[in-house]
């Protein structure tokens, strides 16, 4: 051992975390997700207090020196090496296994020595994590053991209750119990499992709840939460004199949920690439900040203003995602929110603007899928995850993309096209003659050159526009730069489809 630092990192990771969240009926979903996603933040806290517990840290300066990173479904603490300290880590691990059994849930906890070469522990820490999670199925594992539905059905009618708690209350507080739940155990205001106790609290007197996502809530105005269908309706206004009736879930448009999903580029990568513990700790809590505290300001503070929709074109300033946007966070960089399809996506292209100007060494991916909003939340939580992996993964070593419409666009473009559906929302234009301009372009996507015949297919169904000779000429400057990308693929498509795209979220604005 070390003799020098006499330390170890110890990592704890949540693994099976989106079949928890979203396997939930349709039916009341959103009163459902935000409890699930919040005890993954709950079960972290609690696996970090009983570490600290059972390596006998409790002066809160030394507390606050152990804490490495907490990040969404895991976390890295440093623990002084005590005797026997492989054991309590396995002991920790046989713990939460037993008090996460039936959950769907693991809790994978691995330690290494701390050799002073912070990169090169992390990497080892990592592989060790990855080696742990085997140990699963080998350790203290019972495999003829009678599955306990009566429990599970119990279980999975309380996290409705969870998150009524969440909503009422301003804190929560972890406690020690005098024995170990065997599993999972709700009751007033409070859960127990792996021998400790979480209970909210309607005061400031604990952990506060604001440090978190889940604890925001899109609120109708007889204060219950909103369902889904309620955010995929347009908000209400009084056009004549300018006044808010209702906000539902956005500007005009077709009724339609979007499904947004996050993640941060090679983030596990960037964490085991920096050289230092207080550089990976400022990082994290960096992150910690946006994808929280940064993120509730903008949901709470962004106004829009509409302009025509009032009589004499009097300004009327609506809250552009205040109330109007469900953030599941699964985790703390990879994040799901719902809301009505165009709030979604302005949401999403504000959040990497944000990103950007906050972190210019990282990208975010993201996927947005469209939706009926009784689509069934476990389906269209897998479609959004594969709408990610396709913006992180299709073209290789291009990362930092939306997918939309099953199409991966690069950030900069998509403000081209968002630029071009203004313009086509205000010309003169049926539905129908965007949709068939949209599909004569979609046609020649995937060909070599344009031929003369393209442009009059689209000219033809764009000729009822206003600005019909402005929205030509600029396909033909994206045509020309399709054609300067050369071999870069993704860009070469990308400025193919800016008008199929622009006129397909125009015909969801006219609807």
């Amino acid at each position: 051992m070390n003799q020098e630092t006499n330390a170890i990192l110890v990592k704890g990771d949540v693994s099976g975390i989106q079949e928890f969240i979203f396997n939930v009926k349709s039916d009341k979903a959103a009163q459902e997700l935000k409890g699930r996603s919040f005890f993954i933040k709950v079960l972290v806290e609690v696996a970090i207090q009983y570490l600290l517990d059972h390596f006998m840290v409790v002066d809160p300066n030394k507390i606050k020196e152990c804490k490495v990173s907490t990040s969404g479904g895991n976390f890295i603490l440093r623990l002084p090496a005590v005797a026997a300290y492989h054991e309590i880590v396995k002991n920790a691990r046989l713990d939460f296994t037993k008090a996460l059994e039936y959950t769907g849930l693991n809790l994978c906890i691995a330690c290494v020595e701390i050799t002073g070469d912070y990169k090169k522990d992390i990497q080892l820490l990592n592989t060790g994590g990855r080696e742990a999670k085997f140990m699963f199925y080998s350790e203290n594992t019972d495999y003829f053991k009678e599955f306990d539905k009566e429990f599970v059905t119990r279980i999975s009618n309380k996290w409705i209750e969870f998150t009524t708690w969440i909503k009422l209350n301003k804190s929560f507080s972890i406690n020690k119990t005098d024995s170990i739940a065997s599993n999972l155990a709700f009751k007033s205001k409070s859960v127990e499992f792996g021998g400790y106790k979480v209970t909210f609290n309607p005061d400031e007197k604990g952990i506060s709840l604001e440090n978190y996502l889940e604890s925001l809530f899109p609120m109708k105005r007889n204060n219950t939460l909103k369902e889904f269908r309620d955010l995929s309706e347009s908000d209400k206004i009084n056009i004549r004199d300018a006044s808010i009736i209702e906000l539902k879930g956005g500007e005009d448009g077709l009724n339609k949920l979007g499904i947004l999903a996050l993640d941060v580029d090679g983030l596990g990568a960037v964490m085991e690439s920096v050289e230092s513990e207080e550089a990976h700790t400022e990082l994290d809590k960096l992150l910690n900040s946006f994808f929280n505290l940064r993120l509730r300001e903008i949901i709470q503070n962004e106004n829009l203003t509409y302009i025509k929709l009032c009589s004499k074109r009097q300004q009327l300033p609506v809250p552009r995602f205040c109330n109007k946007i469900y953030s599941v966070t699964a985790g703390g960089d990879d994040s799901f929110f719902v809301g009505k399809w165009n709030t979604i996506l302005d949401f999403a292209i504000k959040i990497n603007e944000e990103f950007i100007l906050q972190f210019p060494k990282l990208t975010l991916s993201a996927g947005l899928i469209i939706v009926d909003p009784k689509y069934p939340v476990v389906r269209f939580a897998d479609q959004v995850e594969n709408a990610l992996r396709k913006a992180k993964y299709k073209y290789k070593g291009n990362k930092g993309n939306i997918c939309l419409f099953g199409e991966v666009i690069k950030w900069d473009i998509l403000t081209e096209i968002i630029s071009l559906r203004q313009t086509l929302k205000k010309q003169n234009l049926t539905s129908g003659m965007l949709a068939k301009a949209r599909l004569s372009a979609n046609n020649v996507v995937d060909y070599s050159a344009y031929r003369l015949e393209d442009f009059w297919k689209m000219g033809y169904y764009l000729r009822d526009a206003a600005d019909k000779d402005i929205i030509i000429k600029r396909i033909e400057g994206y045509v020309a730069r399709a054609i300067k990308a050369g071999n870069d693929t993704l860009t070469s498509r990308n400025y193919r489809k800016i008008l199929p795209i622009a006129a397909r979220l125009a015909e969801l604005d006219h609807r």
